[in-house]
């Protein structure tokens, strides 16, 4: 009689839970599988990673299934994916999926479909953003000599790379090409604009100190058509000097950006840096000879003591994301979205 009362108990249980309703999927997941959790958007996977994604279904109900919708190509075609259980946790159903590796340089963006055996539909679309990873470009394994090639405009190089050649080089290494705080006589290496290699009139000039966008493209052109490969130099760790960039002056960059000390004198948004001690502000956050130290932690999202805007400031004024660059210029991003 007990044994009767208890499989009976058990499948009301059951057909209680078919029936029970989906009330949401989310709390979801993203990881370069075997390695480390990605955001949710603009992730990066290096080639040959694949990704895992988990999710979590609410009630705990049988007959459930998950799916996951993907296109590489912005939308035009999508591919689906079922997810498998994984575990119950709580009141939640947790389910993975491992996704197919991605040719480097693809744009992976999905969202999330959850089904009832009613018919019940619900979607996790990362709050209307959709989820988004990255695959990285990496080049080709190759054992060549490479010619660390500074102080020397575009097309002395393009005319010269012939020489590179035949003294058996197979790639070139160009110092950073962005404008910079000294427009026409920086090297590149106190950035103003990232975005800007050469084609715009900033800093009292259009071209850098080696040529305009235009002869990098060509330089970069001609190079591959010799066989040779081309490698810039990169600054991302600072911008430029305090003294002539201003950390609210930057294009399309905001003061959260940087490492920012607070001050109460309204005349001065900054501090001196020059005369640093060995373990002050300036030194512990890499603020040296006064060049702006990038945030790269956290982006100054939240306030954080030292690291405030001062008083009289507005803080986070463009709602900028953390480990987001360039906020207030979309078009900058292929999606058109920081």
């Amino acid at each position: 009689m007990r044994r009767n009362a208890l499989t009976l108990s058990i499948l009301v249980l059951l057909l209680a839970g078919a029936q029970a309703q989906l009330n949401w999927v989310g709390n979801t997941r993203l990881f370069a599988t075997g390695s480390h959790q990605l955001p949710s958007r603009l992730g990066m996977l290096d080639p040959g990673q694949v990704l895992t994604v988990t999710t979590q279904t609410n009630p705990i109900a049988v007959g459930q299934s998950v799916q996951i919708i993907v296109t590489t190509d912005n939308w035009l075609t999508t591919r689906e994916y079922d997810f498998s259980f994984d575990f119950n946790t709580g009141g939640n159903t947790q389910w993975y999926v491992v996704l197919p590796p991605f040719p480097p340089g693809t744009y992976v963006q999905f969202y999330i479909r959850a089904r009832h055996p009613s018919g019940q539909t619900v979607y996790d679309n990362n709050g209307g953003a959709n989820y988004s990873v990255w695959v990285r470009y990496a080049p080709r394994s190759r054992e060549t000599p490479i010619l660390q090639w500074f102080q020397t405009d575009y097309r002395t190089i393009m005319q010269r790379l012939p020489e590179v050649v035949q003294a058996g080089y197979g790639a070139i290494y160009l110092p950073s090409p962005v404008k910079s705080g000294g427009g026409g006589y920086s090297t590149g290496y106190n950035p103003f604009d990232l975005f800007d290699l050469g084609d715009r009139f900033q800093k009292g000039t259009v071209r850098t100190q080696y040529g305009t966008t235009q002869e990098l493209i060509e330089l970069i052109r001609l190079a591959h058509r010799l066989g040779l490969e081309v490698y810039c130099d990169l600054v991302i760790n600072h911008a430029d000097n305090r003294a002539s960039t201003p950390i609210d002056r930057y294009p399309g960059v905001t003061p959260e950006d940087f490492h920012i000390r607070s001050t109460s004198d309204p005349s001065n948004n900054e501090i001196d840096f020059n005369n640093a001690p060995p373990f002050g502000f300036g030194t512990l956050n890499y603020d040296l000879v006064g060049l702006a130290d990038y945030a790269h932690e956290d982006g100054n999202n939240t306030r954080t003591g030292a690291f405030n805007l001062p008083s009289y400031a507005q803080f986070n004024a463009a709602n900028k994301p953390s480990f987001v660059r360039h906020p207030l210029n979309p078009h900058y991003y292929p999606t058109g979205q920081p």
